[in-house]
């Protein structure tokens, strides 16, 4: 009896340790990619879900999850997630951007202290954990980029490439600061990072090394910072890695107040802060840090269409449909322009944009509501047949415009017999244009006339040949159109077959 109840006290005390280790799992929005937001209406979702130990959890089914979202400070409304992927990163790679301190304070050793034993120094440690962590990016769609810092950016700095040789030799050649730029621009720089993987769409991933708090230059008065002429602080750098979906790990070198820093630093971008005393914890925290991004999870759903500047998501994990929920939370910008973040505007750029419009109108109004339009003549139709003839425009400077089957017409229209002996003109007195014909062999709207004032939209018979005349800027005759309509009847047919008239009004 005591054996059974020693081996089911064993097991309850497994039992609870299991539910304890269920308990102490974590989960992690790490990144919102919102790049597919205007093409397709798709939010991509980076979840990490890690046990006790820090280790990344793998084997979750999509049914384990439930994505919510809505507008910040809103309520959520579920949405079901279209594709699942586990190892996200892992087959589509990602966008690795390293981030090194090299002020004067990492020339020391790791215990604070001066030294001249490169060995011994802060900066040589990081820069053979970074030199061992090159090799182990192996996936060949994997890009890194190397941006090292004091008073202002290194020259030497590699953008995002697939060249680790690139990178090496960049390490390899930063040197000590001399005394006037030892400064630690860590704010400005993390901006500065964050603005080289802007557009990226992905996954993407900055590491922080660094050994202290923003120490940054200030100018002496009448001059301006050589590089960071713009402040934007810890806050606009956090906003920056919001809008762009960068998560921000953080390594901290030492002991000190800092590192308060460097955890809101992650903790806001969805990464994860560690801090570290030698140089092996140092080595193993880059893959520690590969391997749980490695390790995510990748959601993909159809965003709500309600109107806001920043929405939540929210994420939800259940090893069992009753076990208790794991959930992470994050915030992404769903006002973009073609599925990038928008910069936030200043008040006066609209006072610009308003201007600007102002402008153009004024220019429209100049082109557009000033320019005078000709009149000109067209031709519909010879014998019946539609023509191809193009509009004939008549000039302002044209006081007569004649029209026959003469080659010296101003309007030549050959191959009808009826115009080989007429000949119309077309006088202009001031505004008003008048047709003329002597042998009144012309109709226009259907109506024979021997002299007649056109308005615009009239239409001409010449012999089998139709013409409309358009006034240009003279002003269309609302009751002109009605009459085209009634004389369009041209032929109609009465009782004993005789063709009749419709009477023109």
């Amino acid at each position: 009896m005591k054996r059974t109840i020693t081996t089911l006290t064993t097991f309850a005390l497994l039992l609870l340790a299991a539910g304890l280790s269920f308990a102490d799992d974590s989960l992690v929005v790490s990144q919102v990619d919102n790049s597919q937001l205007l093409a397709g209406q798709k939010i991509r979702v980076y979840v990490s879900v890690t046990n006790p130990g820090g280790n990344s959890i793998g084997g979750l089914q999509k049914e384990q999850f439930k994505v919510a979202e809505g507008p910040e400070g809103g309520k959520l409304a579920e949405r079901s997630i279209i594709d699942f992927l586990g190892g996200g990163a892992m087959n589509e790679g990602m966008a690795i951007g390293l981030v090194l301190d090299n002020s004067g304070s990492m020339y020391t050793t790791m215990a604070g202290r001066e030294t001249k034993n490169d060995s011994a120094m802060r900066i040589t440690y990081a820069k053979q954990a970074i030199n061992d962590f090159l090799p182990k990016i192996a996936n060949p769609n994997d890009r890194v980029a190397l941006i090292a810092f004091n008073q202002t950016i290194m020259t030497n700095e590699v953008p995002l490439t697939d060249s680790k040789a690139d990178v090496m030799k960049a390490l390899t050649g930063l040197r000590q600061p001399e005394k006037n730029q030892q400064f630690t621009e860590l704010y400005e720089s993390l901006y500065y990072a964050i603005t080289t993987m802007s557009h990226i769409p992905g996954r993407k991933v900055i590491i922080l090394l660094t050994d202290g708090e923003n120490y940054p230059y200030v100018p002496p008065k009448g001059k301006t910072h050589p590089q960071f002429t713009v402040r934007r602080g810890l806050d606009g750098a956090l906003e920056l890695a919001q809008r762009e979906g960068i998560s921000v790990f953080t390594i901290g070198i030492g002991s000190g107040s800092f590192q308060n820093t460097l955890r809101k630093i992650s903790n806001e971008t969805g990464g994860m802060s560690y801090q570290v005393t030698n140089l092996n914890q140092l080595k193993e925290l880059y893959s520690t840090i590969q391997e749980r991004v490695l390790g995510e999870y990748v959601m993909t759903y159809f965003a709500g269409m309600e109107p806001a500047l920043r929405k939540t998501v929210r994420v939800e994990f259940r090893r069992t449909p009753k076990a208790a929920a794991l959930t992470g939370t994050r915030a992404y910008y769903a006002a973009t322009l073609f599925g990038r973040p928008q910069e936030p505007f200043a008040p006066w750029v609209f006072a610009f944009l308003l201007l600007a419009l102002l402008i153009l109108f004024l220019l429209w109004i100049l082109k557009f509501g000033s320019r005078k339009q000709d009149a000109s003549l067209s031709v519909l139709a010879v014998d019946g047949k539609r023509s191809r003839i193009q509009p004939v425009t008549i000039m302002e400077t044209q006081r007569e415009v004649t029209i026959s089957g003469d080659s010296d017409a101003d309007l030549t229209i050959s191959g009808d017999s009826k115009l080989a002996n007429s000949e119309v003109k077309l006088f202009k007195e001031g505004s008003d244009y008048t047709l003329m014909s002597g042998q009144g062999t012309v109709k226009v709207n259907n109506q024979p006339v021997k002299a007649k004032k056109l308005r615009s939209g009239d239409l001409i018979t010449v012999g089998n040949t139709t013409i409309v005349f358009d006034g240009g800027n003279l002003k269309r005759d609302p009751t002109r159109l009605m009459e085209k309509t009634k004389t369009s009847r041209l032929k109609s047919k009465d009782k004993r077959g005789r063709s009749t008239r419709t009477p023109h009004n």
